[in-house]
This record gives C-alpha cells, structure tokens and sequence, in this order.
C-alpha cells in the first residue's frame, strides 16, 4: 500500500523547476482558497434562508466530529509528511505534523457531504464545495505536503463524520437549531441596540 502512495505521489507531486504563476495558482489553491470558501459560507449563513444556516449548523457539528477523528489518528498513528521523508519536491511552508488524515480535505469534504446529504439546499452548492475540496486537495499533493492516500483516509473521515451527524439529527433539530436561530436574530438585532446606546 505504502508503494502505491509513494508512486501516486510522484505522478501527481510538481517538478523540480515550478515557477511563475503555475507556482503563485497552486499555493493560492493549496493555501489560501479555503479562507475564501469559509467567507463564502459565513456570509451564506449572515444573509442566507433559514435552511441554509441550519445545514451550516449541521457542517458545523459534523465538522467537530471529523476533527476530533482526524486528531485521533494523527496523534496515535504518526505518517510523515513527504518532506519529512526527503521525497519529491516541496514548495509550501508546514510544520513536520502527521500527514494522515488532510485536515483541509477533511474538513471541507465533511462540509460537502453535508450539503448534498441536506437535500432542502440546492446540491449545486454542495457540488462546488466538492469540486473546490478536490483542486485543493489535488494542489497540497502537488506541492509536497500530503500523499494521495491522507487524502483518502480524509474523505473515509469525512464521510463517517456525516454519518454521525445524520444519526444526531433529532437532537441537532431539538436543541441546536433554536441556539442557531437565537444567535442569529441577536445579532441582527446588534446594530439597533448599538446606536440605541450611542444616543443615550
């Protein structure tokens, strides 16, 4: 198994001359695309519909599940990253930490399945976070910090996540979603008390 890591990684990882704006795209991608993706989806939860803040809150307590699991298996089962191990070429900065599972790809896969398992919400969102999830997952291969079976062993992660979630549905919908809706409609209501308080 450990071989066929090695040789998908060697087919996928970047040269040795990576330079320009192949370089700049795949750092942005392997780095920086999820910030832009939990914008994204912080703003869908402030001016969303209802559902869509509900299934956020659903990606959220999947994605605490699928974080605990992940820290598990890093912390009891240590796989070195491919630098670590002086294989292929490395163009991203990261600390020498467990390669296996990828947090990135777990956490952003977990919230993709929530999406599509959450059928009031359009797929196509669920969708995209797919397609997203896989070009950075694609691109953290290609820069020398995860082999292709981290990413593996985070959509199995993943996918168990939702699963749990899906099981703790009735008690997500009975004491979580009224917190969720709270929340929101105290925020909402911020801005008013603000400048009540700013005239006094």
């Amino acid at each position: 198994m450990e071989h066929l890591n090695l040789l998908w990684f060697a087919d996928i990882n970047a040269g040795a001359y990576l330079h320009g704006y192949q370089l700049w795209l795949s750092i942005f991608i392997a780095k920086y695309l999820i910030i832009f993706i939990f914008m994204a989806l912080a703003a869908m939860w402030l001016w969303g519909t209802s559902e869509h803040r509900n299934t956020l809150l659903w990606a959220f307590c999947a994605v605490l599940i699928a974080s605990g699991l992940s820290w598990l298996i890093g912390h009891f089962w240590y796989h070195p990253r491919p630098f670590v191990m002086g294989i292929g070429h490395t163009y991203l900065n990261h600390a020498p930490d467990s390669s296996f599972p990828s947090d990135h790809t777990t956490v952003l896969c977990t919230i993709s399945f929530v999406f599509l398992w959450r059928e009031a919400v359009k797929s196509i969102v669920g969708s995209l976070l797919l397609i997203s999830t896989a070009c950075i997952a694609w691109a953290r291969i290609y820069v020398g910090v995860h082999f292709p079976f981290d990413i593996i062993g985070a959509v199995f992660v993943a996918l168990v996540a939702t699963a749990s979630a899906m099981y703790l549905s009735p008690y997500i919908q009975r004491y979580l979603v009224p917190i969720n809706e709270f929340i929101y409609k105290a925020l909402g209501k911020a801005p008013k008390v603000i400048a009540g308080l700013q005239k006094r």
